[in-house]
């Protein structure tokens, strides 16, 4: 609460809008330096498109450099939320390919007809998905769709129109089938990444307390801006796999929340020099949180932490300082230990929700992104015929 009554959200929230304008070049090398999790999932991503490449080299699949940009589409840093959309994508274009069957014989020879159809199933998927939990899926699926009508307009009916259709399927079912094999044998568990993230926001903070320098404090600041959303729903996808004990979870999720509260208090001390620590408090803090990095980098989460500070550690030191002390002292005593009788959170206590979001009715921008998309697409599509 005391973190949070400093309304420090619409600082960053005006920080960001700064930071966004007038970033030129070092915007651009500022957007490439690593993070945990990059570079692995950049080798990942490449050995997937070297390999799906490869695949349609063999078998002579036409449109072999749309196939290898769909794999862009079907990959995440983790290995549950990837398979899961490799298997989506999959069932959903064979869904697809039925639909654009049934259509086929409507459509064909009527350019005009044509046009229309690929117009309104743009705008309808682009709307579903967008208001919906297909979002991350969406433009992928109306691609495919306008691809297999249109490929269907360039070919007769019968064999060859048959073979178009398997061509289609094969856009998604080759990327996906080496994206499945791939993220089975490299890809990190979503736990795996959750206590990456958790390591270096650790020390992070630890650097932020001994001699923090620019890059310091642009990684500090962005990781307090993302907050703890990604962690969290790395901790349900790990649950999902079932490959994690329960308590494991709870202490990370824990983690997660308390390593935003860490952050927000190392920012108020690092803001006002009247709210921050002696320097051997800071310094001792920062052993404390080297030393839990290390435990999470490892696979592990620290229990039982003991901070002890010397008695005289609060001695001349201005009372709001004093008060971010004893705030910093028990988030990290209690860093990755749940309370013995948590009480629900607002999330859990949310009913599960349907498939679509609960302002898919009625927010405009929906019917705004499916428009805009579908215009700049069929404009494309105008001028490559």
């Amino acid at each position: 609460d005391f973190c949070l009554s400093r309304g420090l959200g619409d600082v960053y929230k005006r920080q960001v809008v700064a930071d966004s304008l007038g970033r030129g070049w070092a915007g651009v090398l500022e957007d490439l330096r690593p993070f945990p999790g990059r570079l692995p999932f950049a080798i990942r991503l490449a050995v997937i498109c070297a390999l799906t490449a490869l695949v349609c080299e063999i078998y002579q699949t036409p449109e072999a450099a749309l196939t290898v940009y769909v794999a862009f589409f079907l990959n995440k840093p983790d290995r549950v939320t990837s398979l899961i959309l490799n298997v989506a994508m999959v069932a959903l274009i064979s869904i697809l390919i039925g639909i654009i069957f049934l259509l086929a014989n409507r459509v064909l020879d009527r350019p005009f007809r044509l046009v229309a159809t690929m117009t309104l199933i743009s705008l309808l998927v682009l709307f579903v998905s967008s208001a919906s939990k297909l979002s991350a899926i969406g433009g992928t699926l109306a691609l495919i769709l306008g691809c297999g009508l249109d490929a269907l307009g360039q070919v007769p009916l019968g064999e060859l129109a048959t073979r178009a259709l398997l061509y289609v399927w094969l856009l998604i079912g080759i990327p996906a089938g080496v994206s499945m094999v791939v993220t089975l044998l490299i890809a990190p568990s979503p736990r795996t990444l959750v206590q990456q993230a958790l390591a270096w926001r650790l020390r992070l903070a630890a650097t932020m307390l001994r001699k923090p320098d620019a890059a310091t404090r642009k990684a500090f600041t962005e990781a307090l801006r993302e907050g703890d959303a990604e962690m969290r729903q790395w901790v349900k996808l790990a649950g999902l796999e079932r490959t994690s004990p329960a308590g494991d979870l709870a202490a990370l999720d824990r983690a997660a929340t308390s390593s935003v509260v860490l952050l927000t208090l190392i920012d108020i001390a690092d803001r006002d020099p009247s709210a921050r620590p002696p320097k051997p408090v800071g310094l001792a803090i920062a052993l404390v949180l080297n030393q839990a990095a290390s435990i999470f980098a490892v696979g592990a989460y620290p229990v039982g932490v003991d901070l002890a500070l010397a008695p005289d550690a609060k001695r001349d030191i201005s009372p709001r300082a004093a008060a971010v002390l004893d705030r910093l002292v028990g988030v990290l005593t209690t860093f990755a230990e749940p309370p013995p009788h948590p009480a629900a959170s607002p999330a859990s206590q949310k009913a599960a929700g349907g498939f679509f979001k609960p302002d898919a009715l009625s927010n405009p921008d929906y019917v705004h992104y499916a428009v805009r998309t579908t215009a700049a697409a069929m404009i494309c599509y105008a001028f490559y015929h």
